[in-house]
């Protein structure tokens, strides 16, 4: 069981490890298959332009909430807006947002709040 480092934190780890246990960073690059429409798919809003009057009533409509309550959401990015679509379906609904916000789209799997800083986007 040799050891590696970790691009990251630097520690030793073993090169079986499928993520680094002190930093959480996966170790092994994923294999997206070929045909990206069998993933599922998260699309996370990392910046977010709230002066934009769009933006409430975008986020209202994807996250199911009302608009009044997407003003909690200020500064809270990264933000899930939307889980389990395809890619193609991330990257149309990415395209209703203006041009001040910047989203990625995440392997649905990888769009938990405490992963998503280790996540890679697609």
């Amino acid at each position: 069981m040799p050891l590696v480092r970790c691009p990251d934190c630097l520690s030793a780890v073993s090169d079986q490890a499928p993520v680094c246990p002190h930093c959480g960073r996966p170790l092994h690059p994923r294999k997206l298959p070929d045909d990206l429409e069998q993933l599922s798919c998260a699309l996370v809003l990392e910046e977010a332009d709230f002066n934009d009057p769009n933006l409430a009533a975008l986020l209202g409509e994807l996250m199911g909430c009302a608009e009044e309550e997407t003003a909690t959401l200020r500064g809270q990015t990264p933000l899930v807006v939307q889980r389990a679509l395809s890619c193609a379906a991330c990257m149309e609904t990415a395209q209703r947002f203006g041009r001040g916000n910047s989203l990625s789209v995440y392997l649905d799997e990888d769009a938990v709040p405490g992963r998503l800083s280790r996540a890679q986007p697609i």
